[in-house]
């Protein structure tokens, strides 16, 4: 549904911090043009059973933190975000894990001064100048790069970036994957499994891919196709998967409910 309201709440990240469960969204007004009314985060301390709002971490409907990705690395967690949308350029912030409830606590990079710049969301300068929509991101510990992915609606495709600091430089655009090939493309995220080793393990709406990151062939291979694989002619997306007692797990929803779980130790 639209309209100017409140209508539903989508999820853009998720990450655990100090054995909590917290989860990134934002608050959407109307679909035409993407307007919402803020974004904000909720919490789990029981493992996902109960969520309750932090009404002390918001973002206006302006912020360019409105969707955002998370990764973990020596005590802090970096959030690299944009505007609701798919239409503008990435930003960069940072808090310790501890403070994640703390949004004065919040730090956020500029490149003018080159410094990070604690409580002030406006001194946050532009880090991939790009129109970046649905990213994740994570640091892969055995070639000591981070790695970013995301949906870019001009050129209907997937982009991959690379920096060794995640202040940058990133670098040029490479094609993980076009729309061409994947139907109804959006995205990307990144399995955690990507964090060692020379595979980047990615998801597209109905599929999970890895490309060999030391290659200069970046074409992907796909490891689970949704729709081929277990008949979902009706549509059904590759919501969400992870990793647990070793296996590949993830989820088949056919909205708005889940409808299958599947596991794999391929």
């Amino acid at each position: 549904s639209s309209g100017n309201g409140d209508w539903t709440s989508i999820p853009t990240a998720a990450i655990r911090a100090n054995g909590i469960d917290y989860v990134h969204y934002f608050n959407m007004r109307n679909w035409t043009g993407w307007i919402t009314n803020y974004s904000g985060i909720y919490k789990s301390v029981d493992n996902g059973l109960t969520w309750a709002k932090c009404k002390d971490i918001t973002f206006s409907s302006y912020s360019f933190f409105g969707q955002v990705g998370y990764f973990k690395k020596d005590g802090y967690v970096y959030m690299i975000g944009t505007q609701t949308g798919r239409d503008s350029n990435a930003k960069l912030a940072r808090f310790h894990e501890t403070d994640i409830e703390n949004k004065t606590a919040y730090e956020y990079w500029n490149a003018f001064t080159n410094q990070w710049i604690k409580g002030n969301e406006n001194e946050a300068t532009v880090l991939i100048e790009d129109k970046v929509g649905e990213l994740s991101f994570i640091y892969n510990e055995t070639h000591k790069k981070w790695i970013i992915a995301y949906f870019n609606a001009d050129r209907y495709n997937i982009t991959m970036r690379t920096a060794e600091d995640i202040t940058g430089p990133w670098s040029e655009p490479y094609e993980l994957a076009n729309g061409r090939e994947y139907a109804q493309l959006y995205g990307s995220y990144i399995h955690p499994l990507s964090v060692t080793g020379d595979n980047l393990y990615f998801t597209t709406p109905d599929s999970l891919n890895k490309i060999d990151i030391t290659s200069t062939n970046v074409t992907p291979t796909e490891l689970i196709n949704i729709r081929t694989q277990y008949n979902s002619s009706t549509g059904n997306n590759l919501y969400a998967f992870g990793e647990q007692y070793g296996k590949l797990v993830y989820f088949i929803t056919d909205s708005p409910n889940i409808k299958k779980t599947k596991d794999s130790s391929n």
